[in-house]
């Protein structure tokens, strides 16, 4: 379908869209929305915010300062109070010298915790640009417009966690002015995060679209994905897109470290029809009572539904290519794992009139108990029922 013509409803759907978590995963009880207290509410104007520090203390200070609208301008133009968040800045008058702010956060990941199954997933905004957000001092990729009216596109980050503490740093440019002389510079963020629960391991072969291996870089423009196969009006092995072939990246969600989209041709364009990417999995020494699958997707233009085995699962994806919209897959919707191997279909329409059309797939947590192994009793008894049969 045309992109222009679904391109402002979509980009301010993705904006405005809420923040969750799904499945069992276990909430990251310590990571905290800017501005707020250990309750999660919103502290009151000209407070210190005790869950942020300033990585290098700026010349006005070293402990960020919440700001709300009973401080006046520049709320509005900012963005306007929630029940969520607030506004940090590095001084009472919301004001800074030039240079770069880098408001630091940290949060800890239990031990025993399966890494991989580690997200966070977050939106920000602020005044000037968001130059890099760092997690354990390496760049994740995301960063933030400066567009300080309204939040930017959702972000999720998906690698580079620690057992213990983890130190997550937003490195906030202010551009022009100077303190106390309209150099207005802040931050504001809204995050959640989770891991797997206690139990459970990772499902193997659930990998994001684009990517050669998990939480490996997404792969170059025009590679092949193996992972996956396409079936429909076009059908083989898809490919990689990235902003390095131009349109329609963006307005497609834009490049990150953790995935790529992938299409059926090099110039990312197909017939009309439904398109089915499909991957497989292996539940063999798992449970398929206890498998669990979250994640986001983006798709132009329509992603009709995620068929499990054949079977659709119910998620629907009407939002299309400006953002991310979530799905959760779980065996409480029925008995739709298969012990052993799994095949999981994301059916895409490409409406009239034909043009690009393509799939952005994240896996946020997807896992599974694993099947007890029988102990030493068990197999001494079962060889004995075995042996006094052949007695008889």
């Amino acid at each position: 379908m045309h992109l222009a013509r679904l391109l402002i409803p979509i980009l301010c759907s993705c904006i405005s869209a809420p923040l969750g978590l799904a499945g069992p995963a276990v909430p990251i009880t310590n990571l905290f929305n800017t501005g707020v207290g250990s309750d999660g509410v919103p502290l009151t104007d000209n407070t210190p915010d005790i869950h942020y520090t300033f990585a290098v203390p700026p010349p006005t200070g070293s402990v960020p300062i919440v700001t709300t609208s009973a401080t006046g301008f520049p709320i509005p133009p900012w963005l306007g109070d929630n029940t969520t968040s607030a506004w940090l800045t590095p001084s009472l008058d919301t004001t800074g010298d030039l240079g770069d702010y880098t408001y630091r956060t940290t949060f800890t990941i239990p031990a025993g915790t399966d890494l991989s199954q580690v997200y966070v997933r977050g939106k920000l905004t602020s005044d000037n640009a968001t130059t890099a957000v760092l997690l354990n001092n390496v760049p994740t990729g995301v960063t933030g417009s400066g567009n300080f009216p309204a939040f930017d596109a959702p972000f999720s980050i998906q690698k580079g966690f620690v057992i213990g503490t983890n130190t997550l740093d937003f490195v906030v440019n202010e551009a022009s002015g100077s303190a106390g002389n309209g150099g207005y510079t802040g931050l504001r963020v809204e995050m959640a995060g989770a891991s797997g629960p206690a139990g459970h391991v990772a499902i193997p072969g659930l990998i994001n679209t684009g990517v050669a291996v998990a939480e490996g870089a997404p792969l170059s423009e025009d590679a092949p994905d193996t992972h996956f196969t396409l079936t429909g009006p076009v059908s083989g092995t898809p490919l990689v897109a990235t902003a390095a072939g131009g349109f329609p990246i963006p307005p497609w969600v834009g490049d990150n470290s953790s995935s790529a989209w992938i299409v059926p041709t090099a110039n990312t364009e197909g017939p009309d029809g439904d398109y089915f990417y499909t991957m497989t999995f292996d539940l063999n020494g798992l449970n398929p009572a206890t498998a669990s699958i979250f994640g986001q997707w983006s798709v132009d233009n329509t992603g009709v539904d995620i068929l499990l085995n054949g079977a659709p699962t119910g998620n629907v994806n009407n939002a299309g290519f400006g953002g991310w919209t979530d799905f959760t897959i779980s065996a409480s919707q029925g008995a739709l794992f298969s012990s052993g191997l799994n095949t999981l279909s994301f059916q895409v329409n490409n409406g009239a009139p034909p043009g690009p059309t393509g799939l952005r797939v994240e896996f946020l947590s997807a896992t599974a108990a694993a099947v007890p192994e029988p102990s030493a009793g068990v197999l001494a008894l079962v060889g004995l029922g075995l042996l006094a049969r052949r007695r008889r």
